[in-house]
């Protein structure tokens, strides 16, 4: 009975472990991707050295400031 018992505690050990490595795993790839895509949603914004943006999330990637929207 007590071998059974060592013998769960440390399958659950290894499985604990196991677990571990794979989600550290899935958020390096994460990591690796890059920043999440923006839509492809054509609201244009306008920011400092009037550079202009298809809309404010491709604004926000490129770490632009004091956008506003563009009036078309």
């Amino acid at each position: 009975m007590h071998a059974i018992q060592k013998l769960s505690s440390a399958t659950i050990v290894i499985v604990a472990i196991v677990g571990l490595f794979t989600l550290l795993a899935g958020r390096v790839e994460q990591a690796k991707a890059g920043p999440p895509r923006c839509p492809k949603i054509y609201a244009p914004v306008i920011c400092d050295g009037d550079k202009i943006f298809p809309n404010q999330c491709e604004a926000d990637r490129r770490h632009a400031t004091n956008c506003v929207p563009l009036g078309l």
